[in-house]
């Protein structure tokens, strides 16, 4: 007969594997907020306004040894423009669809899917009250 938690323990460390390096956001949806104004989806990448590049880019790197860090920056034609904006945490697997972030002393269980190339978690922001979704790719 074969043993479910060594099943559950080889899901467990193979996200664990698919999930460290470096994501970058495509998108973040803030759903269903305290306060209707603050909801809002927020889409990264690049676009081309009366000839500037303007890129907006947010990075998500988890290490193996359960730190991520995040970065948050604007650029005009390669130039980065405004403030880089930047933190670090903590991150766990638990299951197959569950884990744990915790980001300046706050941690909240979060919901993951996540492939070889794609990662998306749902999570609810403590401070606003929303929940907030957010899709990279690698």
């Amino acid at each position: 007969q074969k043993d479910d938690s060594a099943t559950g323990n080889n899901i467990i460390e193979e996200n664990k594997v698919k999930l460290v390096g470096k994501w970058d956001a495509t998108e973040i949806v803030d759903a269903n907020c305290n306060d209707p104004a603050d909801n809002e989806t927020q889409t990264f990448g690049c676009e081309s306004v009366d000839g500037i590049e303007t890129c907006t880019a947010v990075v998500l790197t988890f290490a193996s040894d359960g730190v991520f860090t995040f970065s948050s920056s604007t650029t005009e034609d390669g130039t980065i423009v405004g403030e880089t904006e930047e933190g670090e945490g903590t991150w766990e697997i638990i299951d197959a669809s569950q884990m744990t972030l915790c980001l300046e002393c706050t941690c909240t269980n979060e919901t993951y899917t996540l492939t070889d190339n794609s990662f998306i978690t749902t999570g609810a922001d403590p401070e606003f009250g929303c929940t907030t979704t957010i899709t990279a790719s690698k």
